[in-house]
């Protein structure tokens, strides 16, 4: 049991560590420059265009940009998503049913994105977005709904 709650404490730093970087350290244009592959390949899709934190996200106006922005905020998701989990398996370690196990990790994880976006406006090149709140409390949904339904098939296949 103790185990699992050590999980979710890797899960924590590991977030709080990335969130405690300025952007210039977590910069990965130099590598996605180095793939032109990627930049081809992007302008092969059909255009993908939308607004997040006020600015247009625009796959044909910078291919890389792009690439570097879905990369980020796909971290975002996986990150909480995996922390999430690891919660839920933490609290359902300790006999909470699964309902209030789940409600009770999307609320913990609600808070630490909140104090997690907060704290990134003190950060130099990073602010705080309440869009990347719902990203990483919807990360954190997925995971737990994704293998709950993967348990039930596996039962009742």
């Amino acid at each position: 049991m103790f185990f699992r709650f050590l999980v979710v404490l890797f899960w924590l730093l590991l977030i709080m560590n990335f969130s405690g970087q300025g952007l210039e350290q977590q910069d990965l244009s130099p590598y996605l420059e180095k793939m032109k592959w990627l930049e081809k390949g992007i302008l092969e899709l059909s255009r993908i265009q939308f607004y997040y934190h006020g600015e247009l996200q625009d796959s044909y106006a910078d291919p890389l940009g792009f690439a570097h922005f879905m990369i980020r905020k796909t971290a975002h998701f996986v990150l909480y998503g995996f922390l999430g989990l690891s919660l839920f398996w933490a609290l359902r370690g300790i006999g909470l049913h699964r309902l209030s196990s789940f409600f009770i990790t999307g609320m913990v994880v609600f808070i630490v994105a909140v104090i997690d976006e907060s704290r990134q406006y003190f950060i130099p090149g990073r602010t705080g977005c309440f869009q990347d709140v719902i990203l990483d409390v919807s990360g954190c949904a997925v995971f737990i709904l994704g293998v709950l339904l993967f348990k039930f098939v596996l039962k009742y296949l």
